[in-house]
């Protein structure tokens, strides 16, 4: 794990790590939130198992490969007047690199703790909303947490950032080739996305979603299958839960070159890189319109410099990397030249 100021002088959390099976890549990511700030307020050891009411009983990827095994996250940063919780859920017993899916809900006001809680049945929450699977805590469904393809070991590197409070404890989660220079696998992408420039009555700026088996894809794909969740308008008499997408396929031709060309943009001071929007359009819902600007992500279009496999970008702040579609991507990035392999 390591820390570095980015270029608003705030910070981020990194791990960058060769996982060998789905529960190893699972546990860490809880263990790399819980580096970072967030706390295990609830947790089950899997059905025939334990129950903990107040804290992490998940001490090893053994334990979190058990059938049904989850853990309540709480975010460390109260915004909004609340603190947000995430719940994750394993589906079964991981025994293969590949095997690993989960049930994902969110509670915008941080009141997991109701239901029936047991070993391998989750709480639930008032508010709670699904952001990954289906079903009841009694029967849930689930989704993958990377997709068939997926090949772990010695092929692909998870890479997580996570933002302390002053990034609004914002999370992605997402894999690179080991094989190819800066490739994005695009079976695998979860992320807690903050919003900034967001509307002054929205009170939850936040999108969640977790992708498999081609999610990168989200940005220029139907958003009401395949986009991202957030409370739209939260606070409001318009307010639901609905999907958006990445808008800049609406704004940018992203086969086009600007190095050198466009000028500063107004948020970054960089000429190569542009902002990503989150919204809805009009032949989709909830109805057309934004939902803010990415705090994690940007877009690149042709021309962008890097080095391969130690790609960074302005100093060292990002790191660009290309998915299968052909769209580079920037990430906060962990300051220095390190190797991502």
């Amino acid at each position: 794990m390591e820390l570095f100021l980015d270029i608003h002088n705030m910070s981020y959390t990194f791990s960058n790590t060769v996982y060998t099976n789905g529960a190893d890549v699972l546990f860490q990511f809880k263990e790399n939130m819980k580096a970072a700030g967030w706390t295990v307020i609830a947790s089950g050891t899997g059905t025939g198992g334990s129950y903990n009411s107040s804290g992490d009983s998940i001490g090893s990827n053994l334990i979190m490969s058990q059938a049904r095994a989850w853990f309540v996250l709480r975010c460390p940063t109260t915004i909004n007047g609340v603190n947000r919780q995430i719940s994750i859920q394993n589906s079964a017993t991981v025994s293969g690199v590949n095997a690993l899916n989960a049930r994902i809900k969110y509670s915008y006001t941080g009141t997991f703790g109701g239901g029936s809680p047991a070993a391998g049945v989750v709480s639930s929450a008032p508010d709670e909303q699904i952001v990954a699977g289906g079903g009841t805590d009694a029967a849930p469904t689930f989704n993958a947490w990377g997709g068939t393809a997926l090949t772990l070991g010695a092929v692909n590197k998870f890479i997580t950032v996570i933002g302390d409070s002053a990034e609004g404890n914002c999370f992605i989660s997402y894999c690179i080739s080991k094989s190819a220079v800066n490739t994005l696998q695009s079976q695998h992408a979860f992320m807690m996305d903050k919003m900034d420039d967001i509307g002054s009555t929205d009170i939850d700026p936040y999108v969640l979603f977790l992708a498999n088996n081609g999610g990168w894809t989200f940005f220029s794909a139907n958003q009401v299958t395949n986009g991202p969740f957030c409370w739209w308008k939260k606070g409001g008499v318009e307010q639901k839960w609905a999907r958006v997408y990445g808008l800049f396929n609406k704004f940018y031709n992203l086969s086009g070159t600007i190095d050198g060309n466009s000028g500063l943009d107004p948020w970054t001071g960089r000429d190569k890189l542009l902002p990503v929007f989150y919204g809805s359009d009009a032949n989709s819902y909830p109805d057309c319109g934004l939902k803010g600007r990415s705090h994690l992500l940007m877009v690149s279009m042709n021309g962008i410099v890097d080095d391969g496999y130690t790609a960074t970008y302005n100093g060292g702040t990002r790191l660009v990397a290309l998915n299968t579609a052909g769209t580079q991507y920037s990430f906060p990035w962990i300051g220095s030249t390190t190797s991502i392999v």
